[in-house]
């Protein structure tokens, strides 16, 4: 994601719709992986241990900023993913590209990307 398109706020509103919309879902399973990261990572930012102590140095918080960070970025692929599913569960997509019918004629399977199927 390029810095212009992270911060158009007409995106960032839609970002957070689909979020609501992701979170809705019951069809759609995000991994535990990434659920493991979610929960950890603001568990990390509101609890009072740190690897690296305010009170030792003024960049003390750093260590907070990365674990937001880093749910925010875990959370963005998430949602692009889940627009990827949207958009293949409505245009009756696999993977993006169009599914590929093929036919039988007779016992052959006609491939309908072939250019001379016709003629098989």
């Amino acid at each position: 994601m390029d810095k212009k398109s992270f911060w158009d706020i007409s995106k960032l509103v839609e970002k957070w719709h689909t979020l609501k919309k992701l979170i809705k879902d019951k069809e759609y399973k995000v991994s535990p992986l990434n659920k493991f990261i979610y929960v950890a990572s603001l568990l990390y930012v509101v609890s009072p241990f740190d690897f690296i102590p305010e009170y030792f140095t003024p960049l003390g918080f750093i260590d907070d900023v990365g674990a937001l960070i880093l749910f925010v970025i875990h959370v963005l692929d998430e949602v692009k993913k889940y627009e990827h599913h949207l958009r293949s569960r409505v245009a009756g997509k696999k993977g993006g590209k169009p599914v590929k019918e093929k036919a039988e004629d007779e016992g052959k399977i006609i491939d309908p990307d072939k250019e001379d199927w016709k003629t098989e």
